[in-house]
């Protein structure tokens, strides 16, 4: 993730008062769109989502990540279930970190494809983050996207898809964006898929 780190930084550092361009003769100042045609050269895709927690609730943001292969889930991630083996004087300063709040605040998704078959993604919020990296046969599946789910809600009041990862089989179609089609649909439909969740989740003991 250090390369990751890097490119945000320099991103950034893209929007000041004095960036321009590096290109010898052409000082024109990088804007939004020339960082987002980099990130995506880059393999780096982001995506942003308010949330906050239910009414009168004490909850931290709880991250589910799914993966599917041919239709079926092979591999499940809960973050919640991940900190049992955390010592505990870790525990609470992780779940504060994640603590909703009664206001609209970010949860902030980046996919990363780091190279054919090997995809990160580092999920966001507050002061705290968490990242996950998964392998998945380079041979088998061709081309690969991501995308947003639909998010009609700021409130989290159950679990809910937030962003996917999939990827067709080499042999039997092209990619192509799945537009509104549910969780369901997107498994079925293509070959290798992961799915991110989140859920306002009680704070662990």
């Amino acid at each position: 993730m250090y390369r990751f780190a890097v490119i945000l930084a320099l991103a950034a550092a893209c929007f000041a008062p004095t960036a321009f361009a590096q290109g010898m003769n052409n000082n024109y100042p990088i804007d939004s769109t020339d960082v987002q045609n980099a990130l995506s050269m880059l393999g780096l895709e982001v995506y942003k989502f308010p949330v906050r927690a239910p009414a009168d609730s004490s909850v931290f943001l709880n991250y589910i990540v799914e993966v599917y292969e041919d239709g079926e889930l092979v591999k499940t991630i809960n973050q919640r279930e991940s900190w049992k083996k955390t010592p505990k004087e870790y525990v609470r300063m992780f779940a504060e970190a994640a603590q909703l709040s009664d206001s609209n605040r970010f949860l902030r998704v980046y996919w990363h494809t780091r190279a054919p078959g090997d995809v990160a993604v580092r999920l966001a919020y507050e002061s705290g983050a968490t990242n996950y990296t998964f392998e998945f046969d380079a041979e088998k599946f061709g081309l690969a996207q991501c995308r947003a789910m639909n998010w009609t809600t700021s409130q989290i009041t159950e679990k809910k898809p937030v962003s996917v990862y999939y990827s067709a089989y080499k042999d039997k179609e092209a990619i192509s964006c799945p537009g509104s089609a549910p969780v369901e649909a997107i498994v079925q439909r293509y070959g290798h898929v992961i799915v991110v969740y989140v859920e306002a989740s009680s704070m662990p003991e």
